[in-house]
């Protein structure tokens, strides 16, 4: 065989394995992304899970209704104790979305802008993360209270 057809099938072999590989790892991303890999948990699993944190999940919505703005619903999640994953503040009159924001800091939550929309402060903060590491919660929605 001619080195130069040699060359060039070892040149189409190198692109094409390439090609396969990138295909392969843009569809396990995307997979990912979409949670194709997450746990998937029963209903009876759910249940159990609820009834054996159910003091704790009251004790959370008790305290939130405590916390929560009069004119404003706040949905937080938080990703640990320093960052929220999210964070949205609507209006309860209108439904309008005052704020909305990711993956940000929880210090965001003292500025003036805040401190007059929900009133809250560092320990109350505190307080309500400690109640949904109990109840083995990462949010609380406003809506689903």
């Amino acid at each position: 065989m001619n080195s130069f057809f040699k060359y060039l099938l070892i040149i189409f072999s190198v692109i094409g394995g390439v090609f396969l590989i990138g295909s392969i790892v843009t569809v396990l991303m995307i997979g990912c992304a979409f949670g194709s890999f997450d746990k998937s948990y029963s209903v009876s699993e759910l249940k159990d899970e609820y009834y054996s944190k159910e003091t704790e999940i009251k004790d959370l919505i008790n305290y939130y209704n405590k916390i929560k703005p009069k004119n404003y619903s706040v949905d937080i999640e938080f990703k640990n104790d320093k960052i929220f994953e999210r964070l949205r503040i609507t209006s309860k009159d209108s439904s309008n979305v005052i704020y909305q924001d990711w993956n940000l800091n929880s210090n965001v939550l003292f500025t003036e802008k805040f401190k007059d929309l929900t009133g809250w402060n560092k320990s109350q903060v505190a307080v309500l993360k400690n109640k949904l590491d109990k109840a083995n919660c990462i949010s609380v929605e406003d809506e689903n209270l």
